[in-house]
């Protein structure tokens, strides 16, 4: 079914569309954090948290109106018109860069970021329209095993740009030519029709905020799921801040390092979305869901255990002499375990997401798991951040994301709205 599903025109545009969409974002921001790194010589790390936080803000302010704006219109169409301004700030880059200028760069990325905050909504409520129910699980195994790898990619772009000293000339052509074809590539996505014409999009944007939070907390169910969701993104997040710390200062790895263990999770959560489809066989069912939260613990708690107990290696060693250690090579193991497991965590909730809500709430409802996800992840980073400034060890922080992970999956038994194999209960709210 994968192959003909990518082949398939409900399908293939939308998919296409997105993974280059996902390309263009982090290539951009990995192109701003080396551009930091080489030219800024004070306040560089301060910088690189910023871009990170510029790209993640808008959708803890922006994803409600997405929302609406998606159950109010064809969902096609608004696709189209944000592939037009991620044109524009395509092109907004391209003066950065020439310029060398920071501040422009971050205004790109802040308008990429606004874009993405409005598009989740959109990609992933026109999924079941697109799709027959069967086919909701593969297809959302095919878009979340895509995000890791547009990112891989994107990342190893921009270092090679930086690498061979030819980011400036290399960059308008690449960015802009994406950005190009993502909009023609959207032109192909089928016309929907709108699933809830009445509504009334409210533009204050702290109002719908918080009455999209307030419509999760009213529908417990919905709150879970998107919960659920949204914890991959944050422990993702969270991981991500931290190994570049441990591999560097515990480990003595260097950027190729870095990149070694981001391979391994890029096409680990493939494999793991890939089974979660496999598992789910065309229905909700959440025990890949359990499996992967309870893993996720384990896994963070023996990357704790491993660097614990290793000597720190202040000297930088070369990447092949690096990988072929023992405990790296566990800790690969550890990576890729828990990606998998996030992949087998995401897929059932977001069919759920997709599935369970009414045709006219569908977006909104997936557009507050996606403004939850980055509350959290605002929350929970700026305590990360607060905690290594304080002296938060590597291996401490592994433990502390082992012990969230536990406490997850605890209250993920206690309030999971459906049995381990069965439909949501009726009356749950």
């Amino acid at each position: 079914m994968a192959h003909h599903l990518v082949a398939n025109r409900r399908f293939a545009p939308l998919f296409f569309c997105q993974v280059i969409s996902w390309f263009n974002d982090n290539f951009l921001k990995n192109t701003l954090v080396f551009l930091i790194l080489f030219n800024v010589a004070e306040g560089s790390a301060a910088l690189i948290s910023l871009a990170s936080a510029v790209y993640i803000v808008p959708f803890l302010f922006l994803s409600a109106l997405g929302g609406q704006i998606a159950d109010r219109y064809d969902k096609a169409a608004i696709l189209r018109g944000l592939k037009l301004v991620e044109i524009a700030g395509a092109v907004l880059a391209t003066l950065g860069m020439a310029f060398q200028s920071i501040p422009i760069l971050f205004s790109s990325l802040l308008m990429f970021g606004v874009v993405s905050a409005f598009g989740v909504p959109v990609q992933y409520s026109i999924l079941p329209e697109q799709m027959r129910p069967n086919e909701l699980p593969t297809a959302n195994a095919w878009l979340k095993g895509s995000v890791f790898l547009a990112k891989l990619g994107s990342t190893l772009s921009a270092g090679l740009l930086f690498t061979l000293d030819i980011a400036h000339l290399a960059f308008a052509p690449i960015i802009v030519t994406l950005a190009i074809a993502c909009y023609l590539v959207s032109r192909m996505i089928p016309s929907t029709t709108a699933a809830s014409p009445g509504l009334r999009v409210d533009w204050n944007i702290i109002k719908s905020t918080w009455e999209i939070f307030a419509d999760l907390v009213r529908e417990r169910r919905f709150l879970v799921i998107a919960a659920m969701t949204s914890w991959f993104w944050l422990i993702s997040a969270m991981i991500f801040a931290v190994l570049p710390v441990f591999v560097k200062e515990n480990m003595g790895g260097g950027e190729s390092a870095v990149t070694f263990f981001l391979v391994v999770f890029a096409f680990s959560i493939g494999i793991g979305s890939a089974f979660a489809a496999r598992l789910c066989a065309g229905r909700v069912v959440f025990l890949p869901s359990i499996i992967g939260i309870a893993l996720m613990s384990v896994f963070c708690f023996d990357i704790h255990f491993v660097i614990t107990g290793v000597a720190e290696q202040h000297t930088a060693v070369p990447i092949l002499d690096f990988i072929v250690q023992a405990h790296v090579v566990r800790i690969a193991i550890d990576v890729a375990g828990i990606a998998t497991a996030g992949g087998l965590l995401l897929v059932p909730t977001s069919v759920a997401l997709q599935v369970w809500p009414e045709p006219g709430r569908r977006a909104r409802t997936i557009a507050g798991a996606s403004a939850l996800g980055a509350a959290l992840i605002v929350i929970f980073g700026t305590a990360l951040a607060a905690a290594q400034k304080f002296g938060l060890s590597a291996p401490d922080a592994m433990l502390i994301l082992s012990g969230l992970n536990a406490v997850a999956f605890v209250l993920v038994i206690r309030f999971l709205p459906v049995p381990l194999f069965g439909r949501p209960r009726s009356g749950t709210s």
